[in-house]
């Protein structure tokens, strides 16, 4: 009987304090939680800067390619010479699968995945070349179908070839 009235009143003392360390328990928890998601933001946000200026660097080297001299008569372009110009530049950029040159009606003229005079078939990412055909800018294309020379689903950057 006596040991009763002690065990309630240690409870009855141990709850505001329990109650008061699962608060503080909380707050950090929240706290920390916020933490990470913000940081998680600002390295996705850094993620995302870098990603856009690889994408900018390899359009600016595919416009570069895109004026080869090799391209300069629309009749009757010199595609050999384009495409050891093309191979060239794929050797500097590992992470390229090839280099494709395709005309307005989508038909690939050459692909560094098969020799010049080789059937190549049309390009897979019709919707990427529609847009650089309209807009006349570069355009990223989204991850295309998979290919008919490729056999493999690529992410097309596409620029326009103009003379």
């Amino acid at each position: 009987k006596g040991h009763f009235p002690l065990v309630a009143m240690a409870m009855a003392a141990a709850l505001p304090i329990c109650f008061f360390g699962g608060l503080v328990a909380y707050v950090l928890a929240d706290s920390g939680r916020e933490s990470a998601w913000l940081e998680a933001q600002a390295t996705a946000a850094q993620v995302a800067e870098k990603v856009s200026a690889e994408l900018s660097s390899q359009q600016q080297v595919l416009q570069t390619l895109a004026s080869s001299t090799a391209l300069d008569h629309k009749d009757k372009p010199d595609l050999s010479a384009f495409y050891v110009e093309a191979a060239r530049v794929k050797l500097a950029h590992p992470l390229w699968e090839t280099v494709e040159l395709v005309n307005l009606d989508g038909d690939q003229v050459m692909n560094l995945f098969r020799p010049i005079g080789q059937p190549l078939g049309r390009t897979a990412d019709r919707e990427s070349l529609q847009e650089v055909i309209r807009t006349g800018r570069p355009v990223v294309g989204g991850i295309g179908p998979v290919g008919s020379v490729s056999g493999r689903r690529l992410i097309a950057i596409r620029v326009p070839v103009d003379r």
